[in-house]
């Protein structure tokens, strides 16, 4: 059963991993080359449409199988050697989703601000910084879920 749980939360957490490394090496750069005005055009139809859901599913997701897995895991009795990675694996979820309840106003205040450089600008540098921090969140996420899933093969 924590094999499962942590399965899941593997696979959501290797999607949001995925879409975060594209964002950070293909998206985001391209900002400044495509101009603001258009990032921000772009930024507000991906992700004020279909990204108001996929991303949310993914994190809260991930998140919650963490969650299933750590308490399977503490009345289970398991070793700390799958103890460790699972909570590690919670606690960078809880850091994404911190740095998402920072993101997502900056991200719903662009859908409402006028198509000016001088407003969209600070708004679209202030979200890729914040995202900056989330990718690091994410990426330590699955390397936690990674190794959790290692010492379930391993050891359970």
């Amino acid at each position: 059963m924590i094999g499962a749980a942590l399965l899941l939360a593997f696979v959501l957490d290797s999607v949001l991993a995925g879409t975060i490394i594209n964002r950070v090496v293909v998206e985001f750069p391209a900002r400044r080359r495509i101009g603001y005005i258009a990032y921000a055009d772009y930024t507000r139809a991906a992700d004020l449409a279909n990204g108001l859901w996929l991303y949310p599913m993914l994190a809260i997701g991930s998140l919650i199988f963490e969650l299933i897995a750590l308490v399977l895991a503490l009345t289970g009795h398991f070793p700390s050697k799958l103890l460790t990675p699972v909570a590690l694996a919670l606690l960078w979820g809880l850091g994404v989703m911190g740095t998402t309840a920072l993101a997502a106003p900056v991200m719903l205040r662009l859908g409402k601000t006028e198509n000016k450089e001088e407003l969209v600008t600070p708004l679209l540098e202030r979200f890729v910084k914040i995202n900056y921090l989330r990718a690091v969140f994410i990426w330590f996420q699955w390397v936690s879920l990674l190794w959790a899933l290692y010492e379930v093969v391993t050891v359970v």
